[in-house]
């Protein structure tokens, strides 16, 4: 694996690594129980209390509102590479393809304005009555194919699997930590070069700053 693989991957580990269905602000299911070849495709979208949850739980992390998400999928029958605890065998199962939009409000770092911004995340998950582990958090761009170690499947229970925790998990790590406004610049950036603007204190020393100054 290089380096920037290793990188990506640290970047992408859980926000919320122990975080439980009935902890998860989306009771979200997906019934994948009888199958049909031809998979299944549909979306699910956020209600008001929903959206009233996720910023709750997001601003541990973010200071933001959450207008609208929606999750679109498609899921097809499959043969998956199961982990060792089940004998590293190829077991029937299902893979997802999930896409995450959500309209969020944000706070520029540089103005401190509210503006709006969007996520769009997208990636790709595997289900199996003989899961059990933690779900992947590799985005489907960035994800590393290691035969030796292939990511074990998320559990079906009854055919159903909670979505809940894996959705919450992927939009908060694709939510921008640093947002700006489209031109907002601190100010001398733009006349610094790039060796300088290294040199400059990070935004959350110069939000730190303010707060302090109020």
């Amino acid at each position: 694996m290089s380096d920037d693989q290793k990188n990506s991957h640290e970047q992408k580990a859980p926000v919320h690594d122990e975080l439980s269905v009935a902890e998860a602000p989306l009771k979200w299911t997906l019934n994948l129980k009888d199958l049909p070849n031809q998979g299944i495709t549909g979306e699910k979208r956020a209600d008001e209390a929903e959206l009233r949850a996720l910023t709750k739980m997001l601003n541990d992390e973010h200071e933001l509102d959450v207008k609208s998400l929606v999750c679109s999928y498609d899921v097809k029958p499959s043969t998956i590479t199961a982990d060792k605890d089940v004998g590293g065998c190829l077991i029937e199962g299902c893979l997802g393809h999930f896409e995450l939009q959500a309209a969020l409000r944000q706070t520029c770092i540089v103005s401190l304005e509210r503006i709006d911004t969007q996520v769009v995340e997208k990636f790709v998950q595997t289900f199996s009555s003989k899961g059990g582990h933690r779900p992947s958090v590799m985005s489907a761009e960035e994800e590393f194919v290691d035969p030796l170690a292939a990511e074990p499947p998320m559990k079906m229970i009854k055919g159903k699997v909670e979505l809940g925790p894996l959705i919450y998990q992927y939009l908060s790590m694709a939510i921008d930590a640093n947002p700006r406004k489209q031109g907002a610049q601190f100010e001398g950036e733009s006349a610094l070069g790039d060796d300088e603007k290294l040199q400059q204190p990070s935004p959350f020393v110069v939000l730190k700053n303010f707060k302090h100054k109020k």
